[in-house]
């Protein structure tokens, strides 16, 4: 079966984020989930938003980050 879109034509999000910061825009690739959560936890303030869009499970990364996010609001309360 041929590829639907060429090798070109592909997102590739390392060039998108370098696009993004050349405008000064702030944005981030990470090659885990592990480090997109902990990236968020360490960044996310109370009343942030925060939406994650998969095509899949995702390495579960909704129900980890639930619970990095809980767990780290029960450290902060001690």
């Amino acid at each position: 079966m041929p590829e639907k879109v060429s090798t070109e034509n592909r997102l590739s999000v390392k060039k998108l984020v370098e696009k993004l910061r050349h405008r000064k825009k702030e944005a981030y690739h990470f090659p885990s989930v592990e480090e997109i959560v902990n990236f968020t936890v360490a960044n996310a303030e109370q009343g942030d938003q925060i939406l994650i869009m998969s095509n899949g499970a995702f390495d579960n990364i909704h129900q980890v980050l639930i619970n990095k996010l809980q767990n780290a609001k029960c450290d902060s309360e001690i």
